[in-house]
């Protein structure tokens, strides 16, 4: 009459380990969700950064055009 106690054992066991696989997996796809938004700001971020370098690049360029053009 050990093995009753003992299987019933092994089932508690094997069912909690399954529940924090379970949570531990749903924690891994929050942590991976928050990188991926994280990563897609800093993309976006950086895309606009290029953007305002380029416009002062040709704000620049036309400011010098026109003192070469006595306009300045």
């Amino acid at each position: 009459m050990k093995i009753i106690p003992m299987l019933l054992a092994a089932l508690l066991a094997t069912g909690a380990a399954t529940t924090q696989a379970q949570d531990g997996s749903e924690r891994s796809w929050q942590y991976n969700a928050e990188f991926r938004a994280a990563q897609k700001e800093l993309r976006e971020k950086r895309l606009q950064k290029q953007q305002l370098e380029a416009q002062a690049q040709k704000t620049d360029r036309s400011k010098c055009a026109e003192r070469k053009n006595g306009n300045g």
